[in-house]
Formats: structure tokens, C-alpha cells, sequence
């Protein structure tokens, strides 16, 4: 767990992420064939995080069944093979990572910070490009994409139209997008589990 350096001190002295993963190695010392971790990563540092994460993929690797709850969906999308996705107390899909982004529904999307409000571009011409609603705004414009590999030719046609862009950033589906197009709520929404 990334401690050995720490082996002589007494455990209050060590930071809450240090004892987070103390913990989870006094939890593993006798190599047990299964393991459930609630939330492990709560509350810990960036370092413990890593640190817990990829023991978490090793043991996996090893050969250790785990179950772990979180409500970090990125989280879930690293470490797990499976994913029940639970909202108030129910489970509203059972499946693995790949197929609930899927089922999410979600494509890519290239969001647009641009010089002052952006004109309406044509992005009919291009196949499985289109502007998603309600996202133009000043300085802002989001299009979406059946492929990442759409973004130059997009790219090309933002210029072409006018519109200087001063940042961009793509956005792959993922598994809080699924969360949201399979519950309908925000991850944010009072409730949501």
C-alpha cells in the first residue's frame, strides 16, 4: 500500500489517506479470495487514491472477487468488470461498463470556448454532427459527434464559418452519462444514489 517508509510510526501520526490504506492492507494481509469495499476513497488524498486504486486492479488481476461501491463513476468505469447502477435503493441496470455507456446513449461531444457569441455554423453537411440544444451561449458552443474522429472536419467547418475558437475540449460518453440517460436525474439530484 505504498507505506513501508512509514512502518515505525504510530498510526495517529499518519494522514487520513495514509490510514485509509493501512486499514485496507490489515484487510488484505491473509490474501482473502474476496473483498467488499464501500466507498474506499472517500475523503483521501490524490496520492492514497492511486495508491488504493491500483492495489484495488491488482488484486483484481490476482484473482480476488470484489465488490466496491462508490459513488465516484469514474471510479467504477477504472476498477470494475461489472456495474449495477443504483438510484433510490433500486437497481435501474446491471451490465458491464461498455455496454451501460451504450445503453446510455451518449456520443461524443466537442465543447467550444469561443471569441464572443458564436453564429449558427452548418454542421448539417457534416454526417452525425449536430449542434446539441441549448448548450450555444456567449462564448460557448457544443456539437455532437458519432465519432471522435469527426473532430477535425468539425473543426474545419467552426473556422470556416467565422468563429475563432480560443479552447476546446472533447468529451467520450461515460458512466455518469449512462447514470443520467438511465435514471433521468442528475448525479447531483437530491436522492440520487
Amino acid at each position: 500500500v505504498g507505506l513501508a517508509d512509514r512502518g515505525h510510526d504510530p498510526t495517529r501520526v499518519l494522514s487520513g489517506g495514509m490510514q485509509r490504506r493501512l486499514n485496507l492492507a490489515c484487510g488484505i494481509v491473509h490474501r482473502p479470495a474476496f473483498l467488499l469495499l464501500d466507498e474506499p476513497t472517500v475523503g483521501v488524498d490524490l496520492d492514497s487514491r492511486e495508491h488504493i486504486l491500483g492495489l484495488v486492479h491488482r488484486l483484481r488481476d490476482a484473482g480476488s472477487g470484489i465488490v466496491y461501491s462508490t459513488h465516484y463513476m469514474e471510479e467504477a468505469e477504472r476498477v470494475c468488470d461489472r456495474v449495477l447502477l443504483i438510484d433510490r435503493g433500486t437497481v435501474v441496470a446491471d451490465d458491464t461498463v461498455e455496454a451501460l455507456i451504450a445503453r446510455g446513449g451518449s456520443r461524443p461531444r466537442l465543447e467550444l470556448t469561443c471569441r464572443g457569441r458564436p453564429p449558427a455554423v452548418d454542421c448539417a453537411t457534416i454526417d452525425g454532427v449536430r449542434e446539441v440544444p441549448g448548450s450555444r451561449g456567449e462564448g460557448r458552443l457544443t456539437l455532437q459527434m458519432e465519432s471522435l474522429s469527426q473532430v477535425p472536419v468539425v473543426l474545419e467547418q467552426v473556422r470556416a464559418a467565422g468563429i475563432t475558437v480560443l479552447d476546446f475540449t472533447l468529451h467520450s460518453p461515460n458512466l455518469a452519462d449512462a447514470f443520467r440517460a438511465l435514471t433521468g436525474r442528475s448525479l447531483r439530484d437530491p436522492g440520487a444514489a
